[in-house]
């Protein structure tokens, strides 16, 4: 009798974990929109700019300026893609390059990346943020990401710093957050000291990412805890009869 009854309530565990698990990856709704915002330390700024959405799960966009809204670049562009599932999603501005004018003093351009109303993945998700550049020597003097999620910053809470003077292989920081059912995503990339160079041009490549994190404590405890407090209820029954 205890032996059935225990297996049944093993059963009936697993069970529930499983419909669960079910029922938080097909739930979601993949219906994020992007926003970004770009500033320059010359008192320029783009105001917020709609970049497209809802996306059904890949989506992007580009913003471009012809040295209209910041003048000291002869052009500006950043091309944006993201994506979102029920097991990993990311925000990924592929990459920030302009070409710098003469006669300006050096610049420092910020770039806000906003993705509003992601709702998967939920729950404990592993994010991490990268930031590279193959730009040469002296084109800019610093570089910076900062990304979160919920709020929840992603990686160094002073932002996570590409190595100077020389742009080096991608570099990441990361940890675990737990997401709600609703969230924004934002990523903000900074490049300061930008000035004309033997090519005048340079870029920077910031990526925000975050996949599943599987739930191997929630597991154990389904497959021991349950069972171990019905025995526990039929020793107490036991007793009573």
């Amino acid at each position: 009798m205890f032996h059935r009854s225990r297996l049944w309530l093993l059963k009936a565990a697993i069970a529930l974990f499983a419909g669960v698990a079910f029922l938080q990856g097909s739930a979601a709704r993949a219906d994020y929109s992007l926003f970004i915002t770009v500033t320059d330390n010359h008192g320029n700024s783009s105001g917020l700019v709609f970049l497209g959405g809802p996306f059904g799960a890949a989506g992007g966009g580009l913003y471009s300026d012809l040295s209209v809204t910041f003048p000291e670049f002869t052009s500006l562009t950043i091309v944006v893609t993201a994506n979102e599932s029920a097991t990993d999603s990311f925000l990924n501005q592929v990459q920030i390059s302009g070409v710098a004018k003469k006669g300006f003093s050096a610049t420092t351009l910020s770039v806000d990346l906003l993705g509003t109303s992601f709702d998967s993945p939920i729950g404990a998700v592993n994010a991490t943020e990268t930031i590279a550049s193959s730009a040469l020597p002296g084109s800019f003097t610093s570089a910076s990401i900062i990304s979160t999620l919920n709020g929840s910053v992603v990686g160094p809470a002073g932002g996570l710093a590409l190595p100077i003077p020389t742009p080096s292989a991608a570099i990441s920081a990361g940890t675990i957050i737990v997401l709600p059912a609703l969230y924004d995503a934002e990523q903000k990339l900074s490049v300061g000291g930008i000035v004309q160079n033997g090519t005048n041009a340079f870029n920077l490549t910031g990526k925000t990412d975050w996949t599943t994190v599987p739930e191997p404590a929630s597991l154990l405890l389904v497959l021991t805890g349950l069972p171990v407090f019905g025995a526990g209820w039929l020793r107490r029954r036991h007793r009573k009869e």
